[in-house]
């Protein structure tokens, strides 16, 4: 799920505010998904905690577009903040593989 929020995430840097709205369901489903299969190596509060702010900007995007009329201007704001937000993510899980021990062969 962590390589197609990767995608999703990517795409959203070319994304015109049409595709952004377009795709915001579908970016939902993929973090929402990744929030509820985190795997038990990374499952630690930081690692949730950027997953749930992920989530709640993508459900938020989600409420904006289906408005009757919908707020362009905070979607496509939100839309220029998830990279870094999905950037925080990847620190976090740095985080936690730096701190992890080392095996032995």
């Amino acid at each position: 799920m962590y390589e197609e929020l990767k995608i999703e995430v990517n795409r959203l840097e070319n994304y015109t505010l049409q595709d952004v709205i377009s795709n915001i369901s579908t970016l939902n489903g993929v973090v929402d998904s990744l929030q509820q299969t985190i795997p038990a190596v990374v499952d630690t509060f930081p690692v949730k905690s950027r997953i749930n702010v992920l989530n709640t900007k993508a459900k938020h995007m989600m409420l904006l577009s289906e408005k009757q009329q919908p707020k362009l201007k905070d979607i496509k704001k939100m839309a220029e903040e998830y990279p870094f937000e999905f950037n925080n993510l990847n620190i976090q899980l740095n985080e936690v593989f730096i701190e992890l021990p080392e095996f032995d062969d």
